[in-house]
Order: C-alpha cells, then structure tokens, then sequence
C-alpha cells in the first residue's frame, strides 16, 4: 500500500491522499481508517483521529489496535478517563500487547503528575477554588 510506503518514511501529506483515495473506493477499509486516524492524531487532530477510529472499531470491534491507538490519541489531548477506558479495552482482547502496557504505563505515569500538582497547588493554597 502507497499510504502505508510514504507514512512510514514520514510524508504524512502524501500518506494522507493514499489512505483517502483508499477510503474513497472502500469506505469500510478498516487499515485505512486506522491509519488515517493516526495520522490526524500525529497532527493533533483528535476529534477527526478519533471519528476515525470508531469507524474502525464499529467494522471491527475484536482488533485491539484500533483501541490502543484511540487510548493514546485521547491521552495526547489530555482526555485521560476516555483513554484509560480504551486502553483497557485494547489490554482486554490482546492481554500481552507490549505497545498497550506502554501506553497504559504512559497514562499512569500522566495521572501520577497530575495528582501531584493538585495536591502541591491544595498545600500552597489550601482555600483557593479548584477552577
């Protein structure tokens, strides 16, 4: 596959029009619309990474992949519970994928620094509004 040629080598403009031109002739092109989605993820397109994503997942909702990459896509854009909620299911159907430990790991790791700051802001000034 073209798209996958140029994504691999970094043409992300170009993979982008392969993947399309793909999903144009096959709209239920599940590597396509998985591919695509990371890609818009890459570019900090979350919304459409993840419209993407669930098009995947609605023609194949066993493929732990495409619960993986939206759990990483929603933890880049700060949505930790939504990706803690995908990255579970991805763990679910493939128990030893190393990438989704990875990402699990990541999530935790982010929660971790987040309590953290929270809890350095409540001691710096216990009455101040959490907003």
């Amino acid at each position: 596959m073209l798209g996958r040629a140029a994504h691999g080598l970094g043409q992300l403009g170009q993979a982008t029009v392969h993947y399309e031109q793909v999903l144009r002739l096959e709209p239920r092109h599940v590597g396509a619309l998985n591919a695509l989605g990371v890609i818009h993820a890459q570019d900090g397109r979350t919304d459409e990474a993840l419209a993407l994503f669930a098009r995947a997942i609605a023609l194949a909702p066993e493929a732990p992949h495409l619960y993986n990459n939206a759990g990483y896509a929603l933890l880049r854009a700060d949505r930790l519970n939504e990706a803690g909620f995908q990255l579970e299911r991805a763990q679910q159907l493939s128990p030893g994928s190393a990438q989704t430990q990875q990402n699990l790991a990541l999530l935790a790791q982010v929660r971790r620094k987040a309590a953290a700051t929270q809890a350095e802001a409540v001691e710096v000034a216990p009455s101040a509004p959490a907003w």
